[in-house]
């Protein structure tokens, strides 16, 4: 077990980290692109083994964990079980050949996240522990009651949706699928615009109604910002199904609303992601079904579009 300290930036002021890597070329690696990196005083501690990263856990808290899955003394997911169950600190998981199916189970255990060796440099490393931290913090909300509602539309808020979409995705069975769509009111401002807010406002209160209504089974909606709803859907069979629900919601909201006599057209754009074929991250998902929506509304005619590599090019972290 050694232990070094460099500078590097953080704006979540990470600064005690554990890397748990029997490789002791990856680990010079690791150190050596850390160390580059321009900041504030880390901390980082190395162990070669399982055994002696829980050792360490005990002795005291970090911030984060890297893990290597495969070392001397234990291999692949029961690795990631160890530690997870020995630390309430943000577990990234660093591994040679990344593997879709080893990830998901990776995930469920409870890691924050997971990246190729062959990807990494300081500042991208650095970026990835700092998200990992972030949904570290939002998974420990989870372990208290969280159903906080949007003051407007009554939906759930933008935090509780995101929590929502992070504990499904770790309950999930293989073969299970999740959509995440964004459905995007593209002529708010128009509306805003040609009448006032307080219209723009009816409207968004009329859609997130016409949403709840229609669509309450095996669904969970929220208003995610401004005039941008989300939606998860569990219970898929195929991408048929996710194209059926997306036309079922352009056709609800079809029909102009009714704002004091003055009917007024919200024109709906909707952009999916799957779960895990586009990401196993809930960020990832909305990221990329909000490029996809994006792509949507650029394009004449198109209402709704489920996400590709075409879209956007794909990160490089799952």
């Amino acid at each position: 077990m050694a232990t070094i300290s460099f500078m590097v930036t953080s704006f979540n002021k990470i600064r005690d980290v554990l890397l748990i890597e029997d490789s002791e070329g990856d680990a010079f690696i690791i150190k050596r692109y850390l160390s580059r990196v321009e900041g504030i005083t880390l901390a980082l501690h190395h162990a070669t083994c399982l055994k002696d990263g829980l050792q360490l856990l005990m002795e005291r808290q970090f911030d984060i964990v890297l893990l290597d899955m495969n070392l001397p003394d234990s291999e692949r997911i029961e690795t990631v079980q160890g530690i997870v169950n020995a630390t309430d600190a943000a577990i990234v998981v660093l591994t040679s050949q990344p593997d879709d199916k080893l990830a998901l189970s990776a995930f469920k255990a409870g890691i924050q996240d997971f990246i190729a060796k062959d990807k990494i440099d300081g500042t991208e490393l650095i970026k990835v522990m700092n998200f990992a931290l972030e949904r570290q913090k939002r998974r420990n909300r989870l372990a208290q009651p969280c159903d906080n509602r949007d003051g407007l539309t009554g939906l759930l808020d933008r935090d509780s949706f995101i929590d929502t979409c992070c504990n499904t995705i770790r309950t999930m069975n293989d073969g299970d699928r999740l959509a995440f769509y964004v459905i995007h009111i593209r002529n708010m401002k128009d509306i805003i615009m040609e009448h006032s807010l307080h219209v723009g406002e009816a409207v968004l209160k009329a859609v997130a109604a016409r949403l709840y209504g229609a669509f309450q089974s095996g669904k969970v909606f929220s208003r995610l910002e401004g005039d941008n709803f989300g939606l998860l859907q569990s219970d898929l069979t195929h991408d048929g199904h996710a194209l059926y629900t997306a036309r079922r919601i352009g056709e609800n909201l079809s029909e102009p609303i009714d704002v004091s006599g003055t009917p007024v057209l919200a024109e709906v754009r909707i952009g999916i992601a799957f779960c895990p074929d586009h990401g196993l991250r809930c960020d990832t998902l909305y990221e990329r079904a909000s490029a996809a929506v994006k792509k949507a509304c650029d394009l004449p005619d198109t209402h709704y579009l489920i996400y590709d590599s075409a879209i956007a090019p794909p990160c490089e972290l799952l």
